[in-house]
């Protein structure tokens, strides 16, 4: 379980975790699904992230495709940010830790 101290924010609000198909970001996002959050999953490979997929989220949940190593992919993660009708992000968390 992870304990977030200084996170006092509504249940309306969105949020973008890099990282989330696995470790400690899919726990970070089912933790604020959970809470209510709305959540931006930021994957290398959305079509491989199947524990995340499977979280229940009243379609709280929206997928992109972001490498951090790859420019190319950031760009692109915008317009689809912008597709899924989101526009603004409250906290990002970037969880690169290259393990």
């Amino acid at each position: 379980m992870i304990i977030y101290t200084s996170l006092t924010m509504t249940a309306s609000k969105t949020v973008l975790i890099t990282g989330a198909s696995r470790g400690i970001g899919l726990q970070l996002a089912t933790d604020l699904l959970g809470k209510g959050y709305t959540v931006v999953a930021a994957v290398r490979n959305p079509d491989g992230a199947s524990q995340l997929k499977s979280l229940q989220h009243g379609g709280r949940l929206h997928f992109v495709r972001l490498d951090v190593a790859d420019s190319s992919t950031i760009a692109s993660s915008v317009d689809e940010i912008k597709a899924a009708g989101i526009s603004h992000l409250d906290v990002s968390w970037v969880l690169h830790l290259g393990i």
